[in-house]
């Protein structure tokens, strides 16, 4: 914004010099002034873009602390609701990946904010397309609040969450289920829960490992199977953790 100020302010100057110098039309002014104002609202959009995408980057490689810092700094500096709202996004992911399940919450209700901000704008503005687009993200912040609140325990919260979704993911469904076992401490239950699982149900990586560890913890599990496991967790440190958040007596 300052740099747009700037840029605006100075191209004012020069348009004023070159008019008193030698006498121009009014709308060339105007439109040198609009070029520059527009010139720096895409550089920043793009530079926005360029920030978001290394973050996501920094976070799919675990480092955590760059990926923070980045999109925090996006979100001070974001030039509209949607964008804000979907450094949110990305933050809220990155906490829930950590086991910080309060903080991921606050951040998903802060996404949820900032992007229905942006769709209410794009469908008064008439950019339906536009409006499509957040729509997406708040589908995604829907689901990532619901996966969040039964980590929390907060189960109720969590079946609501996914009543407001038109399209609820199987996988959903699938992990809130296991996961209000599991807050406590109903082992049979989620024993039961993964036997009738449908065994063509996409998980994500979490979710599986949450059901080997519930299939060990029940003896379901080879020598080999449980060496794999063992080996997995010890290869990732960060899975550990967001487990012991969940369900520490799986571990």
């Amino acid at each position: 914004t300052r740099w747009i100020a700037a840029a605006t302010a100075c191209a004012i100057v020069i348009g004023l010099l070159a008019a008193r110098a030698r006498p121009l039309p009014t709308i060339l002014v105007v439109l040198a002034v609009l070029t520059v104002f527009f010139v720096g609202l895409v550089y920043l959009n793009l530079r926005a873009l360029r920030a978001v995408q290394t973050a996501q980057r920094l976070t799919n490689a675990g480092d955590f602390d760059g990926a923070f810092a980045l999109l925090e700094r996006e979100v001070r500096r974001a030039q509209s609701n949607g964008m804000a709202g979907y450094a949110q996004l990305l933050i809220a992911n990155m906490r829930f990946l950590q086991g910080r399940f309060d903080n991921a919450l606050w951040r998903c209700d802060q996404a949820y904010a900032e992007l229905g901000c942006q769709v209410a704008t794009a469908k008064h503005l008439g950019q339906t397309v536009t409006a499509s687009s957040y729509e997406a993200h708040l589908t995604t912040a829907s689901v990532l609040r619901a996966r969040t609140l039964a980590c929390l325990g907060r189960f109720d919260e969590a079946a609501a969450e996914i009543e407001r979704l038109t399209d609820v993911p199987r996988e959903l469904s699938f992990f809130v289920s296991l996961a209000t076992c599991l807050r406590v401490s109903d082992i049979e239950g989620a024993t039961s829960l993964v036997e009738r699982r449908d065994l063509d149900l996409p998980l994500t990586h979490q979710t599986e490992m949450l059901v080997d560890l519930v299939r060990s913890k029940a003896g379901q599990l080879s020598d080999y199977e449980r060496q794999w496991l063992r080996d997995e967790l010890e290869r990732d440190e960060r899975l550990i953790v967001w487990t012991k958040a969940i369900a520490p007596s799986l571990l």
